[in-house]
């Protein structure tokens, strides 16, 4: 299970020292990489009038600036979509992991 860590930074101090960290600690201990997403819808289904299943199933890779590309996540995402007066909302979504082991990445920045 993914952890998330808060921080306070209430201050301008805080935000210096935040920096700095960044700056002397991390400067050279990243890879950087871009991303690609690809999404494939599978299945849509009236479940009540108004309201939507829709499964799709998505996959995440990144690419180093070497050139390499590797599997970052993949599985399929379960949303309830309601659909009023031409208007779809998303009502609710549910990414199921196949992925079991991801691998060690700092920062992802991961829609879906």
């Amino acid at each position: 299970m993914p952890t998330m860590a808060l921080m306070m930074d209430d201050c301008p101090e805080r935000l210096r020292d935040r920096v700095g960290y960044v700056e002397q600690v991390w400067a050279g201990t990243f890879e950087d990489y871009e991303t690609r997403y690809f999404v494939q819808t599978l299945d849509c289904a009236e479940e009540a009038p108004g309201f939507y299943s829709v499964t799709r199933n998505f996959m995440v890779v990144y690419t180093s600036a070497g050139g390499r590309s590797e599997l970052l996540v993949a599985g399929d995402c379960r949303d309830t979509v309601s659909l009023a007066g031409g208007i779809a909302r998303l009502r609710s979504r549910r990414a199921v992991l196949d992925t079991r082991v991801m691998p060690n990445i700092w920062s992802i920045r991961f829609r879906i």
